[in-house]
């Protein structure tokens, strides 16, 4: 298993080298590349598939969200190391447990908002500009586990 050092290192060379031939064939539109290259750096910085040991090790990607990276222990118990890594059902429980604390957050907001009578703000995002950046949040981590030894070959573990 490479360290998470290696990890982020070929994660973020492999972005850089994609946006390059995207730019050298003239393939990159920005309301496309733009969200895929967020959706990719916050998965390989933040969202990495060994959050699920953030419950007994110190993972960087829960050190990157600081003060915010408690919130990510409850995941560390309920999933077990390499129970939801593979390529796709990796990234979708960890964006279903992102999800539920943005929720909860946003909850909390609108709670106190209502309590203040203040005007929460509702932000819509494109369905095109999400779709990209799930696609850089999957590849990233299609990526991350491919290094870790998975192979995209053995549809058992998708």
């Amino acid at each position: 298993m490479p360290s998470a050092q290696v990890h982020t290192s070929v994660n973020l060379a492999a972005l850089l080298c994609g946006l390059g031939v995207g730019a050298g064939l003239g393939l990159l539109h920005a309301e496309l590349w733009q969200p895929f290259a967020l959706g990719f750096a916050f998965s390989t910085l933040s969202l990495s598939p060994d959050l699920d040991l953030a419950a007994s090790v110190r993972v960087d990607s829960r050190k990157n969200w600081g003060l915010l990276g408690g919130l990510w222990m409850p995941f560390g118990r309920l999933v077990k190391h390499r129970g939801v890594t593979p390529f796709v059902r990796g990234p979708v429980v960890l964006l279903a447990y992102l999800s539920v604390l943005v929720l909860l957050v946003r909850l909390m907001g609108w709670l106190v908002a209502g309590a203040l009578s203040l005007r929460v703000p509702v932000v819509v995002v494109h369905p095109v500009v999400v779709g990209w950046g799930l696609l850089g949040v999957m590849s990233a981590h299609a990526i991350h586990v491919v290094l870790d030894g998975y192979r995209p070959w053995d549809w058992r573990r998708w």
